[in-house]
């Protein structure tokens, strides 16, 4: 028989008295990588490890999913809440639906490319706005010269007619 030690062997561990189920892999023969795997049955958990930190995790009772790469970006879904932090994000598909009760996003440049867009509801803008080409208030464009037909200021705006 060859010689065997942890260094060149695969290992899997069943351990009734830790309550852990392990199974980790070796590099000496050539593979890519090492992984491990383990399933702590005493604290309901599961891990999956690389040897370059990339993890992905199951914390059963809290419910809680954890996906992190070696470069700290990571989801996380915990019970019915999303988390995720990452440099960069691209979502693609025919069709979507974002239902958010009370939405915040914040960033230094917010780009939107639309062929068409509708917003329903009341609003505000804050800060300086800085708008190219034709905004429409009851098919009237106020986008160009136009007047209010009173000077009453405030909020709904008095109506507006086109001066040209």
């Amino acid at each position: 028989f060859p010689s065997h030690d942890n260094a060149n062997s695969y290992i899997f561990e069943l351990s009734a008295h830790e309550r852990l189920v392990t199974f980790s892999t070796s590099k000496a023969n050539g593979e890519k990588l090492t992984y491990l795997v383990q399933f702590d049955l005493l604290n309901g958990s599961f891990v999956l490890l690389d040897e370059f930190g990339n993890e992905l995790s199951l914390d059963s009772e809290e419910q809680d999913w954890l996906m992190k790469t070696a470069s700290e970006a990571f989801v996380r879904l915990k019970k019915r809440s999303l988390s995720a932090e990452f440099d960069d994000i691209s979502l693609k598909g025919k069709t979507g639906t974002f239902d958010i009760g009370q939405p915040t996003m914040k960033g230094t440049q917010f780009n939107h490319d639309y062929t068409n867009f509708t917003i329903k509801g009341a609003g505000a803008f804050m800060g300086v706005v800085d708008y190219k080409g034709s905004i429409f208030h009851l098919g009237i464009s106020i986008g160009r010269g136009h007047t209010h037909t009173s000077s009453t200021p405030g909020f709904p705006t008095s109506p507006v007619v086109p001066t040209s």
